[in-house]
């Protein structure tokens, strides 16, 4: 996985010591209902699109610059979903930890041509709910359904 030369320097500071980490991800949908996933390269899972802050970036634009970075897509920011800051950390294969505070949108496609960056991603896929790979993570599973239930309000979780 890519590190950002912001993360790079922070990480030099506190070696693999849990970090705070501001994420998105973004759930696209296409004309057919179907649920844009991608295929991470560092450990072959599935996932919404994701990524990490960069210092001197509003959310939203991380939002739109992630999806455009790994899947060649622009998007539109639509609706916010949730916020979600379990406490919940993730250990990298090198060792580095971080606890992500995650702020997951709705966007939709305006142009672009869907093409995974093979960097951090090796694959993209459009999925019908019933048939989502079977190597996605649950955490994954719950954005997807807290994003399907078109609730008014965001989830806080």
């Amino acid at each position: 996985m890519a590190i950002s030369p912001y993360l790079k320097r922070l990480r030099q500071a506190v070696g693999h010591e849990t970090l705070l980490v501001p994420s998105v991800s973004v759930i696209i949908r296409d004309d057919s209902g179907r649920i844009l996933l991608q295929q991470r390269a560092d450990n072959g899972e599935w996932c919404l699109p994701c990524g990490i802050m960069e210092p001197g970036e509003r959310i939203v634009e991380t939002a739109i610059r992630e999806v455009r970075e790994e899947t060649g897509l622009d998007i539109k920011i639509v609706r916010l979903v949730g916020v979600y800051s379990d406490p919940l950390a993730y250990t990298y294969s090198n060792g580095d930890s971080i606890q992500p505070m995650l702020a997951l949108f709705e966007g939709r496609v305006v142009s672009g041509v869907l093409m995974p960056d093979y960097e951090e991603v090796v694959q993209l896929g459009y999925f019908e709910l019933e048939a989502l790979p079977e190597s996605i993570a649950e955490q994954q599973r719950m954005l997807i359904f807290d994003a399907l239930a078109n609730r008014q309000e965001a989830f806080f979780r």
